[in-house]
């Protein structure tokens, strides 16, 4: 056995030394799959431009069958045309017919013939030691190079989520050569002289192709609610969830206290909120598990970034305050109408003026302002956040599960409303019991932002 590294990537290797010319051969590596030249005594050396692995077309076929050393007789040795495995019979057993059995290897069924032939299914195999594929792979090649022939002008790509042959299919694999996404119908095995283990090439061109890095497949948020929804009281984050419920009271409490009460409310408020730009950072950077607290010891940098979401978020409402302010003259006319003591009817108003200010107000606070916190949490920055087209464009990339990602929110939206107004007028046992709902609804909401930055990152472009 000859032992190498490869020398791209510094693999060790083995192989044996029959096959291997004084002046070399081309071998691949099977770790990078990068092809190189290997000498009967070890050494490597990268291949040059006009160094290839003969295609199965171009390469002639050596016999699949040699003659036994003679000491060994009448027996032959073949090669599996699958897996390299050497498969040695005696002449004498071999009727006309030829024999059939399985390969120990691979367990592929073949018949061997006297002649040398291999066969599979009653159909010629090509031979493992001429580095051409088997049937189903050269097949496999052929479809490739017949698709890339069907396509006239720049053929796509694809991407880290599609193949470019088949973009129903997740690619598996990027081909070296011409940097197309390959799913497993598009990736190919192609036999190397002297390596037992195949190397996988690009069916469309031929060239090397490497492992693309295992993603992290979110499940879509929409489809795995009980765990969204159960994010914030589950595990460690139960715990942190407390916490936010009793600072929460503290706050709506010293809220209540006219100006010495202010201070207090402010930094729980900024604590807060930092805390939920936390959650959302986390988890759209890929963790399932709530963060730990805000450092404390630089106050100014926790009211720099809440400020930049109070920011974003006057700037975000900007469009509603100004179409109140322009719709404010037709609203009090319509007002007028109704005469004195009279209130007009509720299908009017949200049909007229009244119903275009809260359907913008809508808009803008279930789908745009999302995605401006979400600038905000993950970049610590406010410029992208003020770009409208460019929060557009990021929504219509995202498409349907942002759309489903608002109606969860608005339905967050809706129930907390609705608590709100009711244990509002229990009093102080209200102001007690609605922090629960409150926080819970904040962070599942922070959550599923969060997921819904990290399901469809690949779709945004923003790493």
């Amino acid at each position: 056995m000859v032992q190498f590294r490869c020398p791209y990537c510094g693999a060790a290797g083995e192989r044996t030394m029959g096959g291997l010319a004084a002046d070399g051969t081309i071998a691949a590596c099977g770790t990078c799959v990068q092809l190189f030249r290997l000498y009967p005594d070890g050494r490597t050396e990268e291949a040059g431009e006009d160094d290839a692995v003969p295609s199965p077309a171009a390469q002639a076929h050596p016999p699949a069958v040699k003659d036994a050393e003679p000491e060994k007789g009448e027996l032959l040795l073949f090669l599996c045309p699958f897996c390299g495995n050497e498969i040695k019979v005696p002449k004498a057993k071999l009727p006309p017919e030829g024999a059939r059995g399985k390969c120990s290897g691979c367990q592929a069924r073949l018949r061997l013939k006297p002649d040398g032939n291999v066969e599979l299914d009653g159909k010629q195999a090509q031979p493992y030691s001429s580095g051409a594929s088997a049937p189903s792979q050269t097949k496999g090649v052929e479809q490739g190079e017949q698709g890339e022939a069907a396509h006239d002008g720049p053929e796509p790509l694809g991407d880290i989520d599609h193949c470019y042959l088949h973009p129903d299919e997740p690619p598996a694999r990027s081909c070296v050569e011409c940097h197309r996404y390959l799913c497993a119908k598009c990736a190919v095995e192609r036999r190397i002289e002297g390596q037992l283990k195949p190397v996988m090439v690009c069916a469309a061109c031929g060239g090397a192709t490497a492992p693309l890095p295992k993603r992290v497949r979110w499940t879509p948020f929409y489809k795995d609610l009980p765990k969204v929804l159960a994010a914030p009281v589950t595990g460690g984050a139960l715990w942190y969830f407390g916490v936010m419920v009793l600072l929460q009271i503290v706050k709506h409490f010293a809220g209540a206290i006219p100006i010495a009460g202010l201070i207090p409310f402010l930094l729980l408020t900024v604590f807060q909120w930092v805390f939920y730009l936390e959650v959302v950072r986390d988890v759209a950077g890929g963790s399932y598990e709530f963060p730990g607290w805000p450092d404390m010891s630089d106050v100014l940098a926790m009211m720099t970034s809440f400020l930049k979401v109070v920011f974003v978020t006057i700037v975000s409402l900007l469009p509603v305050f100004i179409a109140s302010c322009i719709l404010m003259a037709p609203l009090r006319a319509f007002m007028a109408t109704a005469g004195p003591g009279e209130k007009p009817g509720l299908a009017p108003l949200l049909l007229g003026p009244v119903g275009v200010v809260i359907a913008l107000f809508f808009f803008v606070y279930l789908f745009y302002l999302p995605l401006c916190v979400a600038i905000v949490a993950v970049f610590d920055t406010v410029l992208p956040a003020l770009n409208p087209i460019l929060i557009i464009k990021i929504m219509s990339r995202i498409g349907k599960p942002y759309v489903f990602a608002a109606l969860f929110w608005a339905a967050l939206f809706i129930f907390n409303a609705v608590i709100m107004i009711l244990l509002g007028k229990a009093g102080l046992v209200g102001g007690v019991i609605y922090p629960f709902f409150d926080v819970y609804f904040t962070l599942v909401f922070c959550y599923s932002l969060g997921r819904v930055i990290a399901e469809n990152e690949h779709k945004i472009g923003w790493s």
